[in-house]
C-alpha cells in the first residue's frame, strides 16, 4: 500500500511548486510596516509544500496527463492513492493555515476551492480559455499576493503606502494627503493646493 502511494507522490509536483515563490516573496517585500518571519516561513510551507501540490495532483488526476507536465517527463499513472494525497495535503494545508491565523486559513480555504473548480469535472474552468487565464492571473498573482500579506501577520496599514510627496505633476489622486516625509524637498500639498495654477 505504502508504495502505491510513493508513486503517486511525484504528481504532486512539489519542485515545480516552488517555481511560484516570486509572488511569494513580492508580498513580501512589498510591506511597508512590521511583519513576523515565523508566521511567513509557516506561509511558505503552507503555500508551497502542502497548499499548491494539492492543487497540482488534483489537476492530474483529472487531467490524466501522459506527456512531460510540470517538471515531470514521464508522469506516473494515476491511480486512487493521488486523490488521496491531495485530501491528506488539503487538510494539512488549512490546519497549518489555521495555526497561522483565521484570516490565512479563510483566504487559503478560498484558493482551494478555485483551484478544485478549475480542474473538477463538474465545473472545469479550464475548458474556458478566457476564464481559466483570468482565474490563474487573479489567484496565482494578486490573490497569493493578498495571502502571503495577510499571512506574514502584516498590519492592515501596511498594505498600502500613502503619497510621500506632492508635486505639481502629479495626478490628484497621488496627492489625496498632506505629508511631511523627509524626502520631500517642498512644502507639502493638498490635492487641491497640488494642481492649482
Amino acid at each position: 500500500m505504502l508504495n502505491a502511494y510513493r508513486k503517486a507522490l511525484p504528481l504532486l509536483r512539489i519542485p515545480f511548486s516552488l517555481y511560484l515563490m516570486p509572488v511569494f516573496w513580492f508580498g513580501l517585500s512589498a510591506l511597508r510596516g512590521p511583519w513576523s518571519g515565523a508566521r511567513a516561513a509557516g506561509v511558505f510551507v503552507v503555500l508551497h509544500l502542502l497548499a499548491y501540490p494539492a492543487s497540482n495532483g488534483y489537476n492530474s488526476y483529472y487531467d490524466r496527463d501522459e506527456d512531460s507536465i510540470g517538471g515531470l517527463k514521464t508522469p506516473p499513472k494515476v491511480t486512487p492513492e493521488l486523490l488521496h494525497l491531495v485530501l491528506l495535503f488539503d487538510l494539512l494545508a488549512v490546519v497549518g493555515a489555521a495555526l497561522i491565523s483565521v484570516s490565512f486559513a479563510a483566504l487559503l480555504i478560498v484558493y482551494l476551492l478555485v483551484s478544485k473548480a478549475y480542474s473538477y469535472d463538474g465545473i472545469r474552468l479550464k475548458k474556458h480559455p478566457l476564464l481559466s487565464t483570468a482565474v490563474v492571473v487573479v489567484f496565482q498573482g494578486a490573490f497569493t499576493f493578498w495571502m502571503t500579506q495577510v499571512g506574514a501577520g502584516a498590519h492592515r496599514r501596511s498594505f498600502s503606502r500613502k503619497p510621500t510627496c506632492c508635486w505639481p505633476s502629479s495626478a490628484p489622486y497621488f496627492c489625496a494627503v498632506p505629508t511631511r516625509s523627509p524626502r520631500c524637498t517642498s512644502t507639502p500639498k493638498t490635492a487641491a493646493a497640488a494642481t492649482a495654477p
